[in-house]
């Protein structure tokens, strides 16, 4: 018998599954992890980070850019660390923190402008689009476009959405997982904040695509840190019963804030004499647990036959997964009962204070007295790229100690520094802001679960901290003061949302029933009525997914179109809350108003994507509507994107190849011209000379590569490397011998 497609095999037993990798997309590192794989070098299935080749778990979330010589979409150079490691070098091409420009449109993003090294102009329907200096070298006294302006049409500028930039680290991360898993992955789980709106969450899914993954499921990054958490709880009580608890996820990123609160039911294990025990490991082979989603929450509206509520049927219950002889254990519930948020609150807002205080006091310094008080100076790009790297630093480490003694190097004639002692009650005055709107927002949260768990008599369990901001002293504090909860920080807060991701891509792809995901709608959706108010079909923290329909009808004599305008909020006036996208009904047949029967539904998928349709039903006409926000990019953009990403993929194998010889040649320059230095004098002169002459060849070509990869040959740079790789082994096996001399003395 042939195998199935995506059948895989390990030591004899074989998989009926491929690995659906989960990734943690964010503001300022990312990380992809996996579960239910134990492949690839893998010991075991649990879920697991993927590193990188270096053993990082982490990707800074920053891409440099050089312009193409066409003049269409700028080449990503660097990506991860190399980007973020030379980015005061290139501030105006090398772009970080882009999640918190995702879906958003530029009128949102201005509060950015003021720390931000790069240029943002307006895109299609005043998108935000990333401008990158189309020079040889983008320095600061290239032009600047406006912020507010369109896109660039000159020769100085060409522009990049949010969503590429997103998709370059994703790509990434997909060929890191490739590379460790041994396999070609093609489908993620990826997580977003879970106060994403439509549009944000419309983007996240463009990226994926654009980087040739296919996005099974957008989870909520709190409600996959909960899944970890709770995973964590059944491995460390093994197959004892448990009760359920209630757990609040407090998840304060780079850039984005939430809140969830969330009940763990785990499930329960089972002595049973059943004969078929060991079925689903029969001649080897491991079967997938079908997943049933436990359909639970409602939808606002006035009465059953007008505002009717529906909710998918849901299949039998999960067959439990089989470990033992005898003992089955089903799978962990995980219910999201409140969420609350803000998409444009983090750890970034810390560094902008401090960035606005060094700003000023350094703005007083070089005006002096006599003009102490006026605005602060407009630093050029390089110097903000290093400020905001140097109060991040600052940032990090005043969560260990209690002052930090900083000093910038300012230049001028004569040489000029910044220099005092900051404390971490300065830093936490500046922040306490900022960690108050956390707060606040837990309190929604709070007050809306608060009524299912007073019903079933509920208290909160565990406050589980998740993203690196949350290391803040003063944020753990505020929380434990809020929930009077000390708060869990056993997990690693930078991880533990990928870790949750993997646990759902491998419920997705059949290689594990460990968990039942019940997710909610952040916001509330809605239509705009006559007199631009706004009647909401679908209710916050409804649990996804959901559908929800209503009547409507018309307003004028003879009316033959309707406008729907879909809307996403908690305001009842339309012009408060975010509209999503509008579709028209028309050919409705002339009638009195109010006599026409207009049914509008919302589908909400799992990844909290919205579909609306309607239908006349005396007439039978229908429209439909994928809502594709106007943040989001257009599926004509998104064509072009991949198209042109085939048409250069050939291109782009060549030039991350140029990239990794680069870094690599770099090194071995390094040790080689080291320890060429200190044996130099016990070696034959010719010998010495040729090792010289490839040291030469080697760094020339580095030297060119660097300035544009595509003035060398890949196969000629390699063999460069590869010939000095060669000749040194006689020149390493002295210096290794004269180490070992010194040992033994």
């Amino acid at each position: 018998m042939s195998p199935s497609r995506d059948s895989n095999s390990v030591s004899g037993v074989s998989f009926d599954f491929e690995p659906i990798i989960g990734i943690d997309l964010g503001t300022t590192n990312s990380l992809v992890a996996v579960g239910g794989w134990p492949r690839g070098g893998l010991s075991s299935a649990a879920p697991r980070i993927l590193p990188d080749e270096r053993g990082r778990s982490l990707l800074p979330s920053v891409v440099r850019f050089d312009p193409a010589p066409d003049g269409r979409t700028p080449l990503p150079v660097a990506i991860g660390y190399e980007a973020k490691d030379r980015a005061v070098e290139f501030p105006r091409t090398t772009i970080g923190s882009v999640k918190r420009l995702m879906g958003r449109s530029l009128t949102d993003a201005q509060a950015d402008v003021p720390y931000l090294s790069f240029e943002i102009v307006a895109g299609p329907n005043n998108t935000v689009r990333v401008a990158i200096p189309s020079g040889p070298v983008a320095d600061s006294t290239s032009p600047r476009p406006a912020a507010t302006s369109g896109p660039s049409t000159g020769d100085f500028f060409q522009t990049i959405s949010p969503q590429e930039v997103s998709a370059i680290i994703l790509k990434r991360l997909r060929e890191q997982a490739s590379r460790v898993l041994g396999t070609d992955v093609r489908k993620a789980v990826v997580t977003v904040p879970a106060y994403f709106d439509d549009a944000q969450r419309q983007a996240t899914r463009d990226a994926g695509r654009l980087a040739g993954l296919e996005v099974v499921r957008i989870v909520n990054e709190p409600t996959a840190a909960a899944l970890a958490y709770g995973i964590g709880l059944r491995a460390a009580a093994g197959n004892q019963d448990r009760s359920s608890q209630v757990v609040a996820v407090y998840d304060l990123g780079g850039g984005t804030f939430d809140v969830s609160i969330l009940r763990l039911t785990p499930g329960k294990s089972n002595e049973s004499r059943n004969d078929q025990s060991d079925e689903g490991h029969v001649q080897g082979k491991r079967s997938a647990v079908p997943l049933t989603l436990a359909l639970q929450g409602q939808c606002g509206g006035s009465s059953a036959s007008e505002n009717e509520t529906e909710q998918p049927v849901a299949g039998p219950p999960a067959r439990p997964q089989t470990i033992g002889p005898g003992l089955t254990v089903a799978a962990d519930s995980f219910q999201v009962l409140s969420t609350a948020g803000d998409t444009h609150l983090g750890g970034d807002d810390f560094d902008h204070a401090l960035v606005k205080l060094f700003s000023h006091e350094i703005s007083q310094q070089l005006r002096g007295s006599s003009q102490a008080d006026g605005p602060p100076i407009e630093f050029s790009p390089e110097t903000r790229r290093a400020l905001l790297q140097f109060a991040e630093q600052t940032k990090i480490r005043l969560s260990d100690t209690t002052e930090e003694n900083i000093r910038i190097d300012l230049g001028g004639e004569p040489a000029q520094s910044y220099a005092r002692i900051i404390t971490r009650a300065e830093l936490e005055s500046l922040a306490a802001p900022f960690v108050e709107r956390t707060i606040s927002a837990c309190k929604r949260a709070l007050r809306d679960a608060r009524r299912t768990m007073d019903d079933a008599g509920e208290i909160m369990t565990a406050v589980v901290m998740v993203g690196g901001a949350t290391r803040m002293p003063l944020v753990r504090r505020r929380v434990a003061e809020f929930f009077s909860i000390e708060p869990y920080t056993a997990l690693d807060p930078d991880l533990v949302v990928a870790l949750g991701a993997a646990v759902q891509g491998a419920v997705m792809s059949g290689a594990s029933s460990d968990a039942l995901l019940l997710d909610v709608v952040p916001l509330s959706l809605g239509i705009e009525t006559v007199g631009g108010a706004v009647a909401k079909l679908v209710m916050r923290n409804s649990t996804v997914p959901t559908q929800a329909s209503e009547m409507f009808s018309t307003s004028i004599d003879g009316q033959t179109s309707i406008k729907l305008h879909v809307l996403q909020g908690e305001r009842e006036m339309a012009a408060d809350c975010r509209s999503l996208g509008t579709f028209h009904l028309s050919g409705i047949p002339p009638m009195p108003a109010g006599i026409p029967k207009l049914r509008v539904r919302f589908l909400v998928d799992a990844n909290g994507i919205l579909n609306v349709s309607a239908v006349e039903e005396r007439s039978g006409k229908v429209a439909s509507l994928q809502v594709v926000p106007n943040h989001g990019l257009t599926r004509q953009e998104v064509e072009r994107i991949e198209s042109e990403s085939l048409v250069n993929a050939k291109q782009d194998l060549t030039q991350h190849r140029v990239v990794d010889l680069i870094a690599n040649s770099k090194l071995d320059l390094h040790w080689i011209g080291h320890s060429l230095a200190k044996v130099s004098a016990m070696l034959d002169p010719a010998y010495v000379g040729e090792l010289e002459r490839l040291i030469g060849v080697l760094k020339g070509l580095v030297a060119a590569a660097e300035h544009d990869w595509r003035s060398v040959d890949a196969n000629v740079f390699y063999q460069s490397k590869e010939s000095l790789d060669r000749a040194s082994v006689r020149m390493h096996e002295v210096a290794i011998s004269e180490s070992l001399k010194g040992l033994g003395s």
